[in-house]
């Protein structure tokens, strides 16, 4: 197993189209409320895309990322 505790690519796979629908409806509703405009959420992608790019080698990073994800199960 993986940092993630995922046994296979199906599951990771599973659990980013499951994060990815969350973060896009997320945005979407601080969209409608009047909390973002669209381009703010276009730059929160970008910008989480670029840096977990940069930190994904990382380590403690994926420490983190591993923690975090043991919150969740």
């Amino acid at each position: 197993m993986d940092v993630l505790g995922l046994a296979s690519t199906s599951d990771k796979a599973t659990l980013l189209a499951g994060l990815t629908a969350l973060a896009e409806r997320i945005a979407r509703n601080r969209e409608l409320a009047g909390l973002h405009y669209a381009s703010d959420s276009d730059a929160g992608k970008t910008l989480a895309g670029a840096v977990h790019g940069l930190l994904s080698p990382r380590p403690v990073y994926m420490a983190a990322v591993a923690a975090a994800q043991g919150e969740w199960s």
